[in-house]
């Protein structure tokens, strides 16, 4: 599961398990005792494999979530209070995956840039933009080399927004929404801070803004060898992405 996948799911489990009734289904070893259940499961293994990223894609997440809620539908409702509680964290589940949406790409970034700052650069062309701001950050660079074959063509809206997460600088992230400006005005939306509204960018258009990026990415690959590195309060992720 790439990064927003991994989110979404733990999400939802985080959803579940404000229920205090989940408790219930977190650890318990009656499962493994009861003859209808064939695959036991509880939330605790299913947060520990989300935390190792053991699960390879949002649909197995899924799937052993309501393997879970199978199960404890199987309990006597007589003898227990599992196949009540299971309908009711069932409807918390099948609600959470609506909201939180593990399967989909997003479909727009907020970016931490403020109304002005948008204003005062998306008329300046963008050699004219005085970069101040190094890094330390080695991801840039490997990134270039774990792609360095990839071919442009086959960019998809998912891949964009890894790259977008990569341009850890104030004056590249400006630098890239105004060349997304240019190329699709609609594409940026501008309140009181700017969100690069992703549904909006032609498919087309993909492997214009993966090649401005990735010269982006090679100047922070550089920057990032000649740099010191320097403290920081905050990552970077922190400071621009919500």
């Amino acid at each position: 599961m790439n990064e927003f996948e991994h989110l979404a799911c733990k999400q939802i489990l985080d959803t579940l398990m404000k229920r205090p009734i989940a408790k219930i289904f977190w650890d318990s070893d009656q499962e493994i005792d009861n003859p209808d259940i064939i695959h036991p499961i509880t939330f605790k293994l299913i947060s520990e494999k989300l935390q190792n990223h053991v699960y390879q894609s949002p649909q197995d997440f899924i799937d052993n979530m309501n393997e879970l809620l199978a199960n404890a539908k199987k309990w006597d409702p007589v003898k227990s209070i599992k196949p009540a509680a299971a309908e009711l964290l069932t409807q918390d589940f099948e609600k959470a995956v609506l909201v939180y949406k593990p399967t989909t790409i997003p479909l727009s970034m907020k970016i931490r840039i403020a109304f002005n700052e948008f204003n005062e650069i998306k008329s300046i062309p963008i050699s004219d933009i005085e970069e101040t701001t190094s890094t330390n950050n080695s991801k840039p660079a490997n990134y270039l080399l774990n792609q360095y074959n990839r071919n442009p063509n086959s960019i998809s809206r998912e891949d964009l927004v890894k790259e977008i997460q990569l341009l850890n600088s104030t004056d590249k992230l400006l630098n890239l929404i105004r060349f997304i400006y240019k190329l699709q005005p609609d594409a940026i939306l501008v309140n009181k801070e700017v969100t690069i509204q992703l549904e909006n960018i032609n498919p087309d258009d993909y492997a214009k803004i993966h090649a401005y990026i990735w010269k982006q990415l090679q100047n922070l690959s550089i920057q990032t060898i000649i740099s010191k590195p320097k403290s920081s309060g905050s990552t970077y992720e922190e400071k621009y992405f919500q």
